[in-house]
């Protein structure tokens, strides 16, 4: 849907329509009235769902706002000089109400007038005070305000409260804008561990790359490998680093994180491990070793260098590396394993294997694990002494 399309739906609900010829308001017919309570609910159906409104010509993120609401840098713009509060320039955010992120505080989250919300700036900071205010349509007589009884607007509802809520309000706002300054404080800092992974097929690795962000890492190294599908890397949002950015993005919004990982497409794992540094990202480039501890986790019993492995609780960090700058990175195969070639082209360039358990696991299961037991062990290097 376009933003004209949605505007209309928005007019739609609460019981205003256009006239063609002088675009004035007038009030729906008698028949039209009857079916308001199925174009309310269809209407909303939508709202929660409109994936790609455009905003002064940039696509608006398509990932849900859950746990902070995150912005590209190109939608903010600075606040009035009335709102410069000691020096400190604010930033102002205005999302029309059709934006995925408006319509949750709106109805999620049931933010009004004077109420905070927790923000952020795509690889930037973080704020968990904006302050909210609804924009309304011209000579509306609407208003939301923080006083009304917070019995009647719930922290959460089902999805059939919302659109029972929806159907109960006479008029709604334009838009929604978000006042706040962009700090540090409260961020858990650069992740310290990277990815390399051979990816699964294309629906299962788009799952799971939102699951790879809020775990945090600094790069993810896409390779392939002989066990992997050769047309994984053939699909479209591989190809955008757009539609790649959007599904990492949409894991920082969950984690309320806001560095978006580096991402690194090496469909070829030999050139990825030996290639000459320049135009096409190498392993020197993504994790140097001087300052990168490198190992190949393996899940299951036996297999090649089953004699050699070590659990995560015993790395240790790179000799001569700082401990606080000191970094990790995880390589995880494919489901049926790497290839012995494979498996001796990253021992060659200073892998080491380290044990995921006994049992055998899925793309998913191996990559979360080994990127929590990875975040541990970086943490633990850092109380060291």
């Amino acid at each position: 849907f376009r933003a004209r399309g949605a505007r209309i739906m928005v007019d739609r609900l609460h019981g205003i329509g256009r006239d063609r010829k002088g675009g004035t308001a007038v009030r729906h017919s008698r028949r039209s009235r009857h079916a308001s309570s199925f174009g309310r609910c269809l209407a909303l159906i939508i709202l929660l769902a409109v994936p790609h409104v455009r905003h002064n010509g940039h696509p608006l993120p398509d990932a849900p706002a859950l746990n902070r609401l995150l912005f590209e840098r190109y939608e903010l713009k600075p606040p009035p000089p009335s709102t410069v509060d000691g020096g400190a320039a604010r930033h102002v955010a205005v999302l029309p109400l059709v934006d995925p992120r408006a319509t949750h505080v709106a109805r999620v989250l049931q933010l009004r007038d004077g109420d905070i919300a927790r923000v952020g700036v795509l690889d930037g900071g973080i704020d968990d005070a904006a302050k909210v205010r609804w924009i309304w349509p011209e000579g509306s007589v609407g208003k939301w305000t923080d006083n009304e009884s917070r019995e009647s607007r719930p922290e959460r509802l089902e999805l059939h409260d919302i659109t029972n809520a929806l159907g109960r309000e006479k008029e709604l706002p334009e838009a929604l804008e978000l006042t706040f300054a962009e700090g540090s404080e409260g961020c858990l800092g650069a992740p310290r561990v990277d990815l390399v992974l051979a990816p699964p097929q294309p629906k299962r690795l788009e799952n799971l790359l939102p699951q790879i962000s809020q775990l945090g890492v600094g790069s993810v190294t896409l390779c392939g490998a002989s066990g992997i599908d050769s047309r994984t890397f053939g699909v479209h949002w591989l190809k955008q680093p757009a539609g790649l950015r959007a599904l990492l993005v949409k894991g920082l919004v969950q984690s309320g994180e806001t560095l978006v990982p580096k991402a690194v497409i090496a469909p070829r794992l030999e050139k990825f491990l030996r290639g000459a540094r320049g135009a096409t990202p190498t392993i020197d480039d993504v994790a140097p070793l001087g300052r990168t501890l490198r190992v190949v986790a393996v899940a299951g019993q036996g297999g090649p260098g089953a004699a050699l492995m070590l659990r995560f609780s015993q790395l240790e960090p790179p000799s001569g590396c700082p401990l606080a700058q000191a970094r990790l990175l995880v390589a995880v195969g494919p489901e049926s394993g790497w290839s012995q070639g494979e498996l001796d082209s990253l021992l060659q360039v200073g892998f080491r294997p380290v044990s995921l358990g006994p049992r055998a696991l899925e793309s998913e299961a191996a990559t979360c694990a080994a990127l929590a037991l990875a975040a541990s062990t970086t943490r633990r290097w850092s109380s060291m002494r």
